[in-house]
């Protein structure tokens, strides 16, 4: 055995005897080379790559975090070390350079697989056309790092006896760490490729490894357009591509795992988003994949709600509104980009103004058949122009489309007012609900406040619920600051006190027929539903509102027939249709605490079997209690067809949704279908007990009837309101038209909401640039129909007025005095 005090002096000999040797040229030009392609190469790749994003545009993203940064810089770090360790006479620690240097090897191994399908173009672009070198760099590094690996090796066997067991164990660990890296990927990925099945067992499958085993981070990365990562390549061999249909899909994917939709979150953060360069153009991550359609789609880097303003007034003797919302947004990126949202209207609402700021100049909207609008904004926005679109996407609800907002910090201004009936809890109360966000493709920073401005007329007393107050004051005008979070609250709202027996209003028709006016009657009614078949949405979300749902059930009367059924992958019945004793409501409340709420459930299979069981009864209400509803799990056409068989049969569907969000049943529900949103403004309890008390008949409701009558058949008590009567007279109209599912009943549709300047499901409000857009589209920007619109006054204004009325009592009272002493001169 030999000392390793012999070792050292044998090593030293060696080392002495190869400084001695003069060094040669080509010696020195292959270490330069050698050095070049392990250290200097290696680092400008990565360096060009990190601020440029040139691959991950154009190819995969081999730095899509900072753990893949650290794992490509230990490539020329490593090498450096051992190329210095090199030039020493003696290596300490050979073990850990050997198993570095294995590890080194492991990582470029695994990059020279990833770009192996480009390494072909790569050497013909190199060859012909100088370029074409960056993508080789994997495989360069590869091949230098191995041939350090043999200096290395020879250069400890010259130094000592070694044996050189088990240090392959770094090319080992190089692969397994990466591979753990990526297993939640490959995973989802998985999943996702059995989700997209058309088989229903396999999209099964795919749907529970996705919630067993998959990641969530990586699932809303799937959700919009972005690079394809490492082992994404091999996800495209195994598992199939990672095209625009797979996004979709993707998205339908994370609602059911997650119950919640994509665009509630923030957009994942990208290394090179909104990045830009030569000929590889911007960052496949900060592609709006969703511009210009019919949908609020993916969120936007960048875009942020600016400003926001809500300016109303209330007539509470009449129990009508008009609110107008202001808006503003920011866009910071370095490109144009589409603002879209869905708006929550309060119930029964009609929008009847929409405005855009084009140029610093306030234009109004031109009113008009919805597939025509359509057409013309999709065309204007692919010209980069300045158009605003606004339509209904389901009752109650609207989508409003915006563009371009400019790049840059750019900002784009809109309004958009609000015909609102006051929901009417007792005679002299009535409700003013504002219009929320539903969904959105932009941001709202934390703390964002909305400025909000309502007065009252015809009342001693306006209230705000949702938000501190001093109830205890006597007011007509509320002015406040209102943090976004508590905006959005299903309880904030106004309340209004009514003069008693206020129940009759009028409004003059229009300037061209004033012996004609529009009489609205408040009267109280009762409904009776022989049955109530009710139908739990079993998301995941719905979880925590079980207790007040079954607060709800435990002040149900006993004496109704009553059905509950659970909505899930697939539908269970809790309780048949049957009486609801003290009995049952104790089996029943047990069974829905024990459910297992997961994901998105499939609501419309559980509303089929409700509507299956109302066959043979059809005075029935359909209580449907929900959360957000982003996509359809299914074909609607059962629930179609039973809508329009049975429209006028007595069923009738009440929606109770316990937080705001998108919902394509209800959007997606036939016109001749009757539903209505069971009071928005309470808490889940309070809206569940008053809705079943209204069914069972143990408490009244208020309904608004609407009449054209001559003004010569009106009673002189009668209180004047303004013409947003007339409006909610005209929407009540084209809604009945719509139902009656006629050609004729639609084009008149269409022309009522054109005369009246409303935003119906038969028409689109459109703003664009230019007049001669306007005549291009067919659009008739100049058509006057003497139906003007009565703004609320912007608070400058009111300001202005109020300054200008002191100015004119200043006056007249100043000139009073001097007559006064003239005439005592």
């Amino acid at each position: 055995m030999v000392s390793d005090k012999q070792h050292d002096i044998k090593a030293l000999d060696l080392d002495q005897k190869n400084l001695s040797k003069p060094v040669s040229v080509k010696n020195i030009f292959l270490n330069g080379i050698l050095i070049f392609f392990s250290v200097v190469f290696p680092l400008i790749t990565l360096g060009v790559e990190f601020f440029t994003g040139m691959s991950a545009n154009s190819f995969i993203d081999p730095i899509s975090s900072w753990v893949y940064i650290l794992l490509v810089a230990s490539v020329p770090i490593i090498n450096t070390i051992i190329w210095l360790a090199l030039r020493q006479r003696s290596i300490k620690y050979p073990v850990i350079f050997l198993t570095a240097n294995y590890f080194v090897i492991g990582i470029a191994f695994i990059y020279t697989l990833a770009y192996l399908p480009m390494t072909p173009i790569a050497i013909i672009a190199t060859t012909f056309y100088g370029l074409g070198l960056l993508p080789m760099a994997p495989l360069f590094s590869l091949i230098a790092s191995i041939i350090l690996l043999f200096k290395l090796k020879r250069r400890l066997k010259s130094q000592a006896e070694m044996k050189f067991k088990h240090n392959y164990l770094g090319f080992i660990g190089a692969l397994v760490f990466m591979v753990i890296l990526e297993i939640p990927g490959l995973i989802t990925n998985y999943g996702l490729h059995l989700y997209q099945s058309e088989d229903a067992i396999r999209k099964q499958s795919g749907l529970e490894i996705l919630r067993t085993w998959g990641s969530e981070s990586a699932l809303l990365e799937n959700t919009y357009p972005r690079s394809a990562r490492l082992f994404d390549l091999g996800g495209l061999i195994f598992y199939g591509s990672l095209g625009s249909n797979k996004i979709v899909l993707a998205r339908a994917a994370f609602y059911q795992v997650t119950g919640k939709s994509f665009n509630e979150l923030p957009k994942p953060k990208s290394r090179v988003n909104g990045r830009q360069f030569g000929l590889f153009g911007s960052s496949r991550s900060n592609i709006d994949l969703d511009q210009g359609d019919q949908k609020v789609g993916g969120r936007v880097n960048k875009l942020w709600l600016d400003s926001s303003s809500i300016d109303g007034s209330i007539d509470a003797k009449a129990a009508v509104a008009y609110l107008e919302w202001t808006f503003e947004y920011k866009n910071n990126a370095t490109r144009p980009v589409e603002v879209r949202k869905e708006i929550q209207l309060p119930p029964n609402a009609v929008i009847s103004r929409v405005t855009l700021w084009v140029n610093g100049e306030e234009r109004e909207a031109v009113i008009a058949k919805k597939q025509k609008a359509v057409r013309a904004y999709r065309a204007i926005v692919a010209r980069q122009r300045d158009p605003i679109l606004v339509t209904l996407s389901g009752k109650d609800r609207a989508l409003v489309q915006m563009f371009p907002v400019p790049a840059n910090g750019g900002k784009m201004k809109a309004r958009i007012g609000f015909s609102v009936p006051l929901a009417i809890n007792r005679e002299e109360k009535g409700v003013l609900v504002l219009p929320k966000f539903n969904s959105r493709n932009f941001n709202i920073s934390r703390g964002f406040k909305h400025s909000v401005w309502v007065e009252a007329s015809h009342t001693n007393r306006l209230q705000i619920n949702g938000v501190k107050h001093d109830s205890s004051k006597t007011v007509t005008s509320v002015r406040k600051q209102i943090i976004h979070s508590q905006y959005q609250r299903r309880k904030f709202y106004f309340k209004v006190r009514r003069p008693d027996k206020a129940l009759t209003s009028f409004s003059p028709l229009d300037n061209a027929q004033s012996d004609k006016i529009i009489r609205q009657t408040l009267s109280e009614s009762k409904k009776q539903y022989q049955q109530i078949i009710v139908v739990i949405d079993g998301s995941k979300g719905m979880k925590k509102q079980i207790i007040k749902i079954a607060e709800a059930i435990e002040n149900l009367t006993d004496n109704i027939d009553i059905e509950f059924i659970i909505a899930g992958d697939e539908p269970i019945v809790l309780h048949p249709l049957s009486k609801l004793n003290k009995t049952a409501k104790t089996k029943l409340i047990s069974g829905l605490k024990n459910y297992q709420f997961q994901g998105g459930a499939n609501n419309i299979t559980a509303l089929e079997l409700a509507v299956n069981h109302i066959v043979g009864n059809p005075h029935t209400a359909l209580v449907w209690i929900h959360g957000p509803q982003p996509y359809l799990l299914k074909s609607l056409s059962h629930l179609n067809q039973f809508w329009q068989r049975r429209s006028n049969a007595g069923t009738t569907l009440y929606y109770v949704p316990t937080s705001l969000g998108a919902n394509k049943i209800i959007q997606s529900l036939p016109k001749s279908a009757r539903a209505y949103y069971a009071d928005p403004y309470q808490n889940v309890v309070a809206s569940l007990d008053k809705l079943f008390a209204q069914l069972t008949g143990q408490i009244k409701t208020f309904r608004r009837e609407y009449s054209l009558i001559d003004k010569k058949n009106l009673d002189n008590a009668t209180h004047k309101t303004s013409n947003h009567l007339v409006r909610l007279w005209a929407n009540s109209k084209i809604l009945a038209l719509l139902r009656s599912a006629t050609p004729e009943g639609k084009e008149e549709a269409i022309r009522l909401s054109s005369q009246y300047k409303l935003v119906t499901a038969a028409s689109g409000a459109i703003v664009l640039e230019t007049d001669q857009q306007y005549k291009q589209f067919g659009l008739n920007k100049g058509k006057k129909n003497g139906f003007n619109i009565p703004a609320v006054p912007e608070p400058e204004t009111w300001m202005l007025i109020i300054l200008s009325l002191l100015a004119l009592i200043f006056a007249i009272a100043v000139q009073r005095k001097q007559t006064a002493r003239a005439e005592n001169g």
